[in-house]
Protein backbone atom coordinates (compact mmCIF):
# COMPACT_ATOMS: atom_id res chain seq x y z
CA UNK A 1 0.00 0.00 0.00
CA UNK A 2 1.36 3.39 -0.99
CA UNK A 3 0.65 6.53 1.01
CA UNK A 4 0.55 10.04 -0.35
CA UNK A 5 2.25 11.71 2.58
CA UNK A 6 1.25 15.25 1.55
CA UNK A 7 -2.45 14.37 1.23
CA UNK A 8 -2.39 12.48 4.54
CA UNK A 9 -0.65 15.40 6.24
CA UNK A 10 -3.18 17.85 4.79
CA UNK A 11 -6.03 15.63 6.00
CA UNK A 12 -4.61 15.34 9.51
CA UNK A 13 -4.05 19.09 9.75
CA UNK A 14 -7.26 20.13 8.03
CA UNK A 15 -9.36 22.65 9.90
CA UNK A 16 -12.53 20.81 8.93
CA UNK A 17 -11.28 17.44 10.23
CA UNK A 18 -13.95 17.61 12.95
CA UNK A 19 -16.62 18.01 10.27
CA UNK A 20 -15.31 14.91 8.51
CA UNK A 21 -15.53 12.99 11.79
CA UNK A 22 -19.03 14.34 12.33
CA UNK A 23 -20.02 13.25 8.83
CA UNK A 24 -18.64 9.73 9.40
CA UNK A 25 -20.39 9.47 12.77
CA UNK A 26 -23.75 10.55 11.36
CA UNK A 27 -23.35 8.22 8.36
CA UNK A 28 -22.79 5.40 10.86
CA UNK A 29 -25.89 6.38 12.81
CA UNK A 30 -27.90 6.41 9.60
CA UNK A 31 -26.68 2.88 8.81
CA UNK A 32 -27.84 1.76 12.25
CA UNK A 33 -31.22 3.39 11.66
CA UNK A 34 -31.59 1.72 8.26
CA UNK A 35 -30.93 -1.68 9.85
CA UNK A 36 -33.37 -0.71 12.62
CA UNK A 37 -30.82 -1.15 15.38
CA UNK A 38 -31.49 2.28 16.89
CA UNK A 39 -34.56 4.53 16.61
CA UNK A 40 -34.70 7.74 14.57
CA UNK A 41 -35.36 9.74 17.75
CA UNK A 42 -31.99 8.72 19.18
CA UNK A 43 -30.28 9.70 15.94
CA UNK A 44 -32.10 13.02 15.88
CA UNK A 45 -30.87 13.94 19.34
CA UNK A 46 -27.34 12.79 18.53
CA UNK A 47 -27.35 14.95 15.39
CA UNK A 48 -28.69 17.98 17.27
CA UNK A 49 -25.97 17.54 19.89
CA UNK A 50 -23.30 17.13 17.19
CA UNK A 51 -24.53 20.20 15.27
CA UNK A 52 -24.40 22.30 18.42
CA UNK A 53 -20.89 21.05 19.20
CA UNK A 54 -19.74 21.93 15.67
CA UNK A 55 -21.27 25.40 15.95
CA UNK A 56 -19.55 25.89 19.29
CA UNK A 57 -16.28 24.81 17.65
CA UNK A 58 -16.67 27.72 15.25
CA UNK A 59 -17.98 26.07 12.11
CA UNK A 60 -20.60 27.84 10.04
CA UNK A 61 -24.11 26.48 9.68
CA UNK A 62 -23.78 25.83 5.93
CA UNK A 63 -20.41 24.05 6.39
CA UNK A 64 -22.06 21.66 8.83
CA UNK A 65 -25.21 21.10 6.79
CA UNK A 66 -23.16 20.32 3.68
CA UNK A 67 -21.77 17.29 5.52
CA UNK A 68 -25.15 15.80 6.44
CA UNK A 69 -26.09 12.53 4.72
CA UNK A 70 -28.50 12.83 1.81
CA UNK A 71 -30.84 10.36 3.53
CA UNK A 72 -31.61 12.98 6.17
CA UNK A 73 -32.84 15.33 3.47
CA UNK A 74 -31.82 18.87 2.67
CA UNK A 75 -34.82 20.79 3.96
CA UNK A 76 -34.01 23.00 6.90
CA UNK A 77 -35.88 25.19 9.32
CA UNK A 78 -34.49 28.09 11.26
CA UNK A 79 -34.68 27.58 14.98
CA UNK A 80 -33.25 29.90 17.64
CA UNK A 81 -29.85 28.51 18.62
CA UNK A 82 -30.69 28.74 22.32
CA UNK A 83 -33.37 26.06 21.87
CA UNK A 84 -30.90 23.74 20.18
CA UNK A 85 -28.32 24.33 22.91
CA UNK A 86 -30.89 23.42 25.55
CA UNK A 87 -31.87 20.21 23.74
CA UNK A 88 -28.23 19.24 23.24
CA UNK A 89 -27.40 19.85 26.91
CA UNK A 90 -30.41 17.87 28.12
CA UNK A 91 -29.56 15.02 25.75
CA UNK A 92 -26.02 14.97 27.15
CA UNK A 93 -27.48 14.90 30.67
CA UNK A 94 -29.63 11.92 29.70
CA UNK A 95 -26.72 10.00 28.16
CA UNK A 96 -24.35 10.59 31.07
CA UNK A 97 -26.85 10.04 33.91
CA UNK A 98 -26.12 7.07 36.19
CA UNK A 99 -29.67 5.86 35.54
CA UNK A 100 -30.77 7.44 32.22
CA UNK A 101 -34.36 8.64 32.32
CA UNK A 102 -35.66 10.84 29.49
CA UNK A 103 -38.49 12.26 31.55
CA UNK A 104 -36.18 13.24 34.38
CA UNK A 105 -33.38 14.62 32.14
CA UNK A 106 -35.80 16.68 30.10
CA UNK A 107 -37.80 17.76 33.15
CA UNK A 108 -41.00 16.21 31.87
CA UNK A 109 -41.82 14.10 34.91
CA UNK A 110 -42.65 15.70 38.22
CA UNK A 111 -40.08 14.69 40.81
CA UNK A 112 -42.07 15.64 43.88
CA UNK A 113 -45.28 14.10 45.07
CA UNK A 114 -48.28 16.28 44.35
CA UNK A 115 -46.53 18.16 41.56
CA UNK A 116 -48.36 18.33 38.24
CA UNK A 117 -46.87 16.95 35.06
CA UNK A 118 -45.53 19.32 32.42
CA UNK A 119 -48.21 18.16 29.97
CA UNK A 120 -50.93 18.99 32.49
CA UNK A 121 -49.44 22.44 33.11
CA UNK A 122 -49.18 23.13 29.36
CA UNK A 123 -52.76 22.00 28.71
CA UNK A 124 -54.07 24.25 31.49
CA UNK A 125 -52.04 27.18 30.16
CA UNK A 126 -53.37 26.68 26.62
CA UNK A 127 -56.97 26.47 27.85
CA UNK A 128 -56.63 29.57 30.02
CA UNK A 129 -54.98 31.57 27.23
CA UNK A 130 -57.77 30.51 24.86
CA UNK A 131 -60.47 31.63 27.30
CA UNK A 132 -58.71 34.95 27.95
CA UNK A 133 -58.34 35.62 24.24
CA UNK A 134 -62.03 34.92 23.71
CA UNK A 135 -62.90 37.39 26.49
CA UNK A 136 -60.71 40.15 25.11
CA UNK A 137 -61.83 39.58 21.52
CA UNK A 138 -65.50 39.59 22.53
CA UNK A 139 -65.03 42.72 24.63
CA UNK A 140 -63.20 44.58 21.84
CA UNK A 141 -65.71 43.44 19.24
CA UNK A 142 -68.59 44.75 21.35
CA UNK A 143 -66.80 48.08 21.86
CA UNK A 144 -66.02 48.43 18.16
CA UNK A 145 -69.71 47.88 17.38
CA UNK A 146 -70.69 50.42 20.09
CA UNK A 147 -72.41 47.74 22.16
CA UNK A 148 -72.19 47.86 25.94
CA UNK A 149 -71.19 44.46 27.28
CA UNK A 150 -69.66 44.19 30.71
CA UNK A 151 -66.79 41.85 31.38
CA UNK A 152 -69.02 40.01 33.84
CA UNK A 153 -71.57 39.37 31.09
CA UNK A 154 -68.82 38.20 28.72
CA UNK A 155 -67.37 35.87 31.38
CA UNK A 156 -70.77 34.25 31.84
CA UNK A 157 -71.45 34.06 28.10
CA UNK A 158 -68.14 32.33 27.39
CA UNK A 159 -68.47 30.08 30.44
CA UNK A 160 -71.79 28.80 29.15
CA UNK A 161 -70.38 28.39 25.64
CA UNK A 162 -67.30 26.49 26.83
CA UNK A 163 -69.08 24.61 29.64
CA UNK A 164 -66.79 25.92 32.37
CA UNK A 165 -67.47 28.11 35.38
CA UNK A 166 -67.55 31.89 34.96
CA UNK A 167 -64.91 32.13 37.70
CA UNK A 168 -62.59 29.95 35.57
CA UNK A 169 -63.05 32.36 32.66
CA UNK A 170 -62.57 35.37 34.94
CA UNK A 171 -59.39 33.90 36.47
CA UNK A 172 -58.01 33.04 33.03
CA UNK A 173 -58.64 36.59 31.83
CA UNK A 174 -57.02 38.10 34.92
CA UNK A 175 -53.99 35.89 34.45
CA UNK A 176 -53.52 36.27 30.68
CA UNK A 177 -55.36 39.50 29.89
CA UNK A 178 -52.43 41.89 30.45
CA UNK A 179 -50.16 39.95 28.08
CA UNK A 180 -52.91 39.66 25.50
CA UNK A 181 -53.54 43.42 25.62
CA UNK A 182 -49.84 44.00 25.10
CA UNK A 183 -49.86 41.60 22.15
CA UNK A 184 -52.94 43.29 20.68
CA UNK A 185 -51.21 46.68 21.01
CA UNK A 186 -48.14 45.35 19.21
CA UNK A 187 -50.39 44.06 16.44
CA UNK A 188 -52.14 47.42 16.19
CA UNK A 189 -55.53 45.98 17.16
CA UNK A 190 -55.76 48.33 20.13
CA UNK A 191 -53.91 51.58 20.77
Amino acid sequence: MKVNHEVLKAYLNAQDKELTRLQSYIDGLEDLRRTQKIPATYISFEIIQSLVAALEAGFKNNEILDRMPKSIGNETISVPAKLMYVLAALWEDYKTAPKPNLGKSFGLNPNEQGKRSVLSIIETHKNEAYLAERVLAEYLLARSMLKRKTLLYIFEEIAEDERVSSSAVKNAYRKHGPNLKKKFRELGIIF
